[in-house]
Protein backbone atom coordinates (compact mmCIF):
# COMPACT_ATOMS: atom_id res chain seq x y z
CA UNK A 1 0.00 0.00 0.00
CA UNK A 2 1.32 3.40 -0.98
CA UNK A 3 2.27 5.65 1.92
CA UNK A 4 0.28 8.89 2.24
CA UNK A 5 1.73 11.97 3.89
CA UNK A 6 -0.30 13.17 6.85
CA UNK A 7 -1.80 16.65 6.83
CA UNK A 8 -3.88 18.71 9.28
CA UNK A 9 -7.46 17.61 9.86
CA UNK A 10 -10.00 19.73 7.95
CA UNK A 11 -12.25 20.11 10.97
CA UNK A 12 -12.15 23.75 12.23
CA UNK A 13 -9.73 24.16 15.12
CA UNK A 14 -8.46 20.56 15.06
CA UNK A 15 -4.66 20.19 15.26
CA UNK A 16 -4.56 16.45 14.61
CA UNK A 17 -2.93 15.12 11.45
CA UNK A 18 -4.40 12.50 9.14
CA UNK A 19 -3.70 10.97 5.73
CA UNK A 20 -7.30 11.75 4.74
CA UNK A 21 -9.49 14.83 5.09
CA UNK A 22 -10.61 14.21 8.67
CA UNK A 23 -8.94 12.53 11.61
CA UNK A 24 -10.50 9.59 13.43
CA UNK A 25 -12.08 11.84 16.07
CA UNK A 26 -13.94 13.93 13.51
CA UNK A 27 -14.85 11.33 10.94
CA UNK A 28 -18.44 11.75 12.08
CA UNK A 29 -20.18 15.10 12.40
CA UNK A 30 -23.48 16.19 13.88
CA UNK A 31 -24.97 19.37 12.45
CA UNK A 32 -27.95 21.26 13.77
CA UNK A 33 -29.43 24.75 13.47
CA UNK A 34 -31.39 26.30 16.31
CA UNK A 35 -33.37 29.52 16.63
CA UNK A 36 -34.92 31.29 19.59
CA UNK A 37 -37.75 33.78 19.45
CA UNK A 38 -38.01 37.31 20.79
CA UNK A 39 -39.47 36.90 24.28
CA UNK A 40 -40.88 39.14 27.01
CA UNK A 41 -40.45 37.76 30.51
CA UNK A 42 -43.54 39.53 31.86
CA UNK A 43 -42.83 40.35 35.52
CA UNK A 44 -46.01 40.63 37.62
CA UNK A 45 -45.09 44.22 38.53
CA UNK A 46 -44.93 46.55 35.48
CA UNK A 47 -42.17 49.14 35.23
CA UNK A 48 -42.75 52.45 36.99
CA UNK A 49 -41.01 55.24 38.91
CA UNK A 50 -41.53 58.36 41.01
CA UNK A 51 -39.18 61.36 40.85
CA UNK A 52 -39.29 64.22 43.38
CA UNK A 53 -37.26 67.44 42.93
CA UNK A 54 -35.85 68.30 46.36
CA UNK A 55 -32.66 69.32 48.15
CA UNK A 56 -31.27 70.99 44.99
CA UNK A 57 -31.42 67.65 43.23
CA UNK A 58 -33.68 64.69 42.58
CA UNK A 59 -34.94 61.78 44.64
CA UNK A 60 -35.85 58.80 42.49
CA UNK A 61 -37.98 55.89 43.65
CA UNK A 62 -37.95 52.95 41.24
CA UNK A 63 -37.78 49.15 41.46
CA UNK A 64 -34.55 48.54 39.58
CA UNK A 65 -31.93 45.81 39.50
CA UNK A 66 -28.90 48.10 39.15
CA UNK A 67 -29.52 51.26 41.21
CA UNK A 68 -26.10 52.79 40.57
CA UNK A 69 -26.51 52.38 36.80
CA UNK A 70 -29.98 53.95 36.99
CA UNK A 71 -28.67 56.89 39.04
CA UNK A 72 -25.91 57.40 36.48
CA UNK A 73 -28.43 57.37 33.61
CA UNK A 74 -30.71 59.89 35.36
CA UNK A 75 -27.83 62.23 36.19
CA UNK A 76 -26.56 62.15 32.60
CA UNK A 77 -30.04 62.82 31.15
CA UNK A 78 -30.53 65.82 33.42
CA UNK A 79 -27.02 67.27 33.33
CA UNK A 80 -26.55 66.69 37.05
CA UNK A 81 -23.75 65.22 39.10
CA UNK A 82 -24.42 61.75 40.39
CA UNK A 83 -24.23 63.05 43.96
CA UNK A 84 -27.24 65.28 43.17
CA UNK A 85 -29.40 62.24 42.41
CA UNK A 86 -30.62 60.11 45.32
CA UNK A 87 -32.06 56.78 44.28
CA UNK A 88 -34.23 54.72 46.61
CA UNK A 89 -34.86 51.14 45.55
CA UNK A 90 -38.11 49.66 46.87
CA UNK A 91 -38.91 45.95 46.74
CA UNK A 92 -38.97 44.59 43.19
CA UNK A 93 -42.13 42.81 42.10
CA UNK A 94 -40.39 40.42 39.76
CA UNK A 95 -37.51 41.04 37.35
CA UNK A 96 -36.40 37.81 35.66
CA UNK A 97 -33.32 39.55 34.30
CA UNK A 98 -35.24 42.74 33.49
CA UNK A 99 -35.66 46.01 35.43
CA UNK A 100 -32.26 47.06 34.21
CA UNK A 101 -32.53 48.94 30.90
CA UNK A 102 -36.19 49.94 30.63
CA UNK A 103 -36.28 51.44 34.12
CA UNK A 104 -33.37 53.75 33.20
CA UNK A 105 -35.46 55.12 30.34
CA UNK A 106 -38.56 55.64 32.48
CA UNK A 107 -36.68 57.25 35.38
CA UNK A 108 -34.75 59.58 33.04
CA UNK A 109 -37.94 60.79 31.33
CA UNK A 110 -39.59 61.50 34.67
CA UNK A 111 -36.47 63.24 35.99
CA UNK A 112 -36.43 65.66 33.04
CA UNK A 113 -40.13 66.38 33.55
CA UNK A 114 -39.65 66.93 37.29
CA UNK A 115 -36.81 69.39 36.71
CA UNK A 116 -38.83 71.39 34.19
CA UNK A 117 -42.05 71.50 36.25
CA UNK A 118 -40.54 71.62 39.73
CA UNK A 119 -43.14 69.06 40.79
CA UNK A 120 -43.07 65.35 41.57
CA UNK A 121 -43.68 63.15 38.54
CA UNK A 122 -44.59 59.49 38.41
CA UNK A 123 -45.68 56.89 35.90
CA UNK A 124 -46.42 53.19 35.77
CA UNK A 125 -46.44 51.42 32.44
CA UNK A 126 -49.56 49.48 31.61
CA UNK A 127 -49.15 45.87 30.53
CA UNK A 128 -49.72 47.02 26.94
CA UNK A 129 -46.96 49.63 27.25
CA UNK A 130 -44.59 47.08 28.76
CA UNK A 131 -45.17 44.80 25.77
CA UNK A 132 -44.93 47.63 23.23
CA UNK A 133 -41.87 49.52 24.45
CA UNK A 134 -40.19 47.19 26.91
CA UNK A 135 -37.02 45.39 25.86
CA UNK A 136 -37.16 41.71 24.88
CA UNK A 137 -34.73 38.79 24.87
CA UNK A 138 -32.45 38.65 21.83
CA UNK A 139 -33.64 36.33 19.05
CA UNK A 140 -30.74 34.02 18.16
CA UNK A 141 -29.93 31.81 15.21
CA UNK A 142 -27.22 29.27 16.02
CA UNK A 143 -25.54 26.88 13.64
CA UNK A 144 -23.80 24.00 15.43
CA UNK A 145 -21.32 21.56 13.94
CA UNK A 146 -19.90 18.98 16.31
CA UNK A 147 -17.23 16.35 15.87
CA UNK A 148 -18.58 13.27 17.62
CA UNK A 149 -16.96 9.88 18.24
CA UNK A 150 -18.87 6.65 17.71
CA UNK A 151 -19.48 6.29 21.45
CA UNK A 152 -21.18 9.71 21.56
CA UNK A 153 -18.34 11.85 22.93
CA UNK A 154 -18.10 15.37 21.54
CA UNK A 155 -14.50 16.25 20.73
CA UNK A 156 -14.84 19.56 18.87
CA UNK A 157 -17.43 22.18 18.03
CA UNK A 158 -17.81 24.89 15.44
CA UNK A 159 -20.57 27.38 16.25
CA UNK A 160 -21.79 30.35 14.24
CA UNK A 161 -24.39 32.55 15.90
CA UNK A 162 -26.45 35.57 14.89
CA UNK A 163 -28.41 37.80 17.25
CA UNK A 164 -30.95 40.45 16.33
CA UNK A 165 -29.73 43.49 18.29
CA UNK A 166 -32.61 45.70 17.21
CA UNK A 167 -32.50 49.38 16.38
CA UNK A 168 -30.00 50.20 19.18
CA UNK A 169 -27.09 48.13 20.45
CA UNK A 170 -28.04 48.71 24.12
CA UNK A 171 -26.52 45.83 26.13
CA UNK A 172 -26.17 43.57 23.08
CA UNK A 173 -22.38 43.54 23.07
CA UNK A 174 -22.10 41.93 26.50
CA UNK A 175 -25.04 39.60 25.83
CA UNK A 176 -23.56 38.29 22.59
CA UNK A 177 -20.12 37.91 24.18
CA UNK A 178 -21.52 35.76 26.98
CA UNK A 179 -23.63 33.73 24.57
CA UNK A 180 -20.49 32.98 22.53
CA UNK A 181 -18.54 31.95 25.62
CA UNK A 182 -21.25 29.63 26.96
CA UNK A 183 -22.68 28.32 23.68
CA UNK A 184 -20.63 25.10 23.80
CA UNK A 185 -21.72 24.27 27.35
CA UNK A 186 -20.32 24.68 30.84
CA UNK A 187 -17.51 22.14 30.43
CA UNK A 188 -16.19 23.49 27.13
CA UNK A 189 -12.91 25.46 27.03
CA UNK A 190 -13.59 29.17 27.46
CA UNK A 191 -11.93 30.14 24.19
CA UNK A 192 -14.95 31.48 22.32
CA UNK A 193 -14.92 35.11 21.28
CA UNK A 194 -17.49 36.84 19.07
CA UNK A 195 -16.07 38.63 16.05
CA UNK A 196 -18.51 41.52 16.31
CA UNK A 197 -21.63 42.67 18.09
CA UNK A 198 -23.02 45.36 15.82
CA UNK A 199 -26.69 46.51 15.84
CA UNK A 200 -27.07 45.06 12.35
CA UNK A 201 -24.74 43.46 9.87
CA UNK A 202 -26.16 45.19 6.80
CA UNK A 203 -27.50 48.42 8.30
CA UNK A 204 -30.10 49.79 10.76
CA UNK A 205 -33.20 47.77 11.52
CA UNK A 206 -36.56 48.74 13.00
CA UNK A 207 -36.98 45.85 15.42
CA UNK A 208 -37.22 46.64 19.17
CA UNK A 209 -33.89 46.98 21.00
CA UNK A 210 -33.46 43.88 23.21
CA UNK A 211 -31.66 43.67 26.53
CA UNK A 212 -30.14 41.18 28.95
CA UNK A 213 -32.72 38.78 30.34
CA UNK A 214 -32.06 36.00 32.87
CA UNK A 215 -28.44 34.94 32.66
CA UNK A 216 -27.56 37.90 30.48
CA UNK A 217 -29.28 36.38 27.48
CA UNK A 218 -26.98 33.37 27.34
CA UNK A 219 -28.02 30.79 24.79
CA UNK A 220 -26.91 27.31 25.84
CA UNK A 221 -28.21 24.56 23.59
CA UNK A 222 -28.17 21.12 25.22
CA UNK A 223 -30.16 19.20 22.60
CA UNK A 224 -27.13 18.16 20.58
CA UNK A 225 -25.34 16.93 23.72
CA UNK A 226 -28.35 14.92 24.84
CA UNK A 227 -28.74 13.34 21.42
CA UNK A 228 -25.04 12.49 21.27
CA UNK A 229 -25.12 10.89 24.71
CA UNK A 230 -28.19 8.87 23.75
CA UNK A 231 -26.56 7.74 20.52
CA UNK A 232 -29.32 9.25 18.36
CA UNK A 233 -27.19 11.81 16.53
CA UNK A 234 -27.55 11.56 12.77
CA UNK A 235 -23.97 11.35 11.61
CA UNK A 236 -22.80 12.75 8.32
CA UNK A 237 -19.88 10.58 7.21
CA UNK A 238 -17.07 12.47 5.57
CA UNK A 239 -15.14 11.07 2.67
CA UNK A 240 -11.92 9.39 3.71
CA UNK A 241 -9.93 11.22 1.01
Amino acid sequence: MAWKAEKPCKYPGCINTTPGRYCALHAAQAQREYSTQRAMHGAIEPDGALVIPENKGLTVYCPCKAPFATRKAVAKACGLRECEVRLIQPAIGGAFGGKHVDINLIASRLAVAALHTGRPCRTVWSREEVMEEGSKRHPFTLKYKAGVTKDGKIRAMDIIGYADAGAYASSSRSVIWRAAVEAAGADAPAAAEPEAAAPAEDGPVSTPPPAAKTGDGSIIIFSIFIMAAAGTVIFKKQKAN
